[in-house]
């Protein structure tokens, strides 16, 4: 009796840890599905973001050009402000060009009047 005791008691024993792997196996196998489920969301993001490094990697020459763009456009705007710089220089020295002839034009009617005065005063006192 003693024996058969101590063997249901062992069953019992073996019942429960049967029971507890069982339990166990449960938890594992939704782990599992659980990390299967994570990898395949992961293995959508890597091809999400596989598919934008590609996206990056195409337009990666448009962003190069872009700026090359953007670098011709500021030599572009420095040759711009030296143009304008070299055109006030022409003006101001224009300017300064007319206004010394418009003296000698003055200075020449100036001189070109007192000859034919003195051309006329001339031909006054021959008379």
């Amino acid at each position: 009796d003693a024996l058969i005791a101590q063997l249901q008691a062992q069953l019992s024993g073996l019942d429960l840890t049967h029971t507890s792997l069982m339990t166990h196996k449960d938890t594992l196998h939704d782990a599992v599905s659980d990390l299967k489920s994570e990898l395949d969301e992961v293995t959508t993001q890597n091809g999400y973001l596989k598919g934008l490094l590609i996206f990056h990697d195409s337009k990666k020459p448009v962003l190069d050009k872009t700026h090359l763009d953007l670098r011709q456009q500021e030599l572009l705007q420095q040759q711009c402000g030296q143009l304008q710089a070299s055109c006030l220089t022409y003006q101001m020295q224009s300017r300064a060009a007319q206004a010394h002839v418009d003296l000698l034009g003055h200075e020449l009617s100036g001189k070109v009047r007192h000859a034919l005065e003195q051309d006329i005063l001339n031909k006054h006192l021959a008379l």
